[in-house]
């Protein structure tokens, strides 16, 4: 199975810098404004506090557009349904084949919607690399005009 497109922004390598270019503005022009930090009315308490906590933590990275919204939404309700079968099998003890298949298939899921949103330890690093190497980069209008040339 091929792998997904990566945002032109997350990669290296035999694309020119015009192509990149290319890519950057479509990927922007379709990403739009960011995702709300109102969690959806229709959520749980629970579900709500998750929102606002992923929110919290991402909305620094700037990788979340409103496109992400039913994605990040899907997030909120794997981790809470997560959340309640641990609880279930804490508290209560409840080790029945059904629940244990239900949270294998939410755990999987939760792998995916990780990757979608950056939330795996591998793509952080990736992204870390790429703004690091963003901030070494100089703009030359900036320093012919005698500013430090930092972008």
């Amino acid at each position: 199975m091929p792998r997904a497109p990566k945002p032109a922004r997350s990669t290296k390598g035999a694309n020119t810098k015009c192509e990149i270019a290319t890519r950057i503005a479509v990927e922007d022009k379709l990403a739009g404004v960011g995702i709300s930090s109102v969690p959806p009315r229709d959520f749980s308490k629970e579900r709500a506090a998750i929102y606002k906590w992923l929110h919290k933590a991402l909305k620094p990275s700037g990788v979340l557009s409103k496109l992400d919204t039913a994605t990040f939404r899907q997030a909120c309700i794997i981790i809470d349904r997560l959340n309640e079968i641990d609880r279930m099998i804490d508290d209560e003890g409840v080790t029945d084949k059904e629940l244990r298949i239900a949270r294998t298939d939410y755990f999987k899921q939760y792998l995916n919607i990780c990757s979608e949103l950056c939330l795996s330890p591998a793509a952080r690093a990736k992204m870390g690399t790429l703004v690091a190497n963003k901030q070494k980069e100089t703009d030359p209008l900036l320093e012919a005009l005698g500013g430090d040339g930092r972008a």
